[in-house]
């Protein structure tokens, strides 16, 4: 599937100022975690203020440092690669699930240090 562009709006710093998701695959799957751990709604529109980035990038940091982004990475891996498909690919289910849920945690961490330093963004 296709990429998601953020644009920052008044960057901090060069990290700040654009962050690509090379996978709808990919922000599909966060967001559904993200959605799970969370008592809000997570929408994304495609303009975010600088308020509501920060908001953001707290609520994501809080869940990447207290496990649960990856437990919940994990389980939804196992819901999109049946136990069958990893084993024609020579790899154990469990592993096939760690490496996916790694995938999404490194793009999560990606995202939020653009958060943190984007000013608002803008998606593309």
């Amino acid at each position: 599937m296709g990429e998601i562009y953020f644009l920052g709006a008044t960057p901090k710093d060069p990290v700040g100022e654009w962050f690509l998701i090379h996978s709808m695959d990919s922000w599909i799957a966060i967001h559904a975690c993200m959605q799970q751990l969370t008592d809000q709604e997570i929408l994304f529109f495609p303009l975010m203020e600088a308020p509501s980035a920060a908001s953001f990038a707290a609520l994501i940091r809080n869940i990447l440092d207290d496990g649960s982004f990856e437990e919940c990475a994990v389980d939804y891996a196992a819901q999109c690669y049946d136990e069958e498909w990893c084993r024609t690919e020579d790899r154990e289910p469990a592993e096939v699930y760690a490496s996916a849920a790694e995938h999404w945690i490194n793009q999560l961490q990606g995202f939020l240090r653009f958060l943190e330093r984007s000013g608002g963004f803008m998606c593309d």
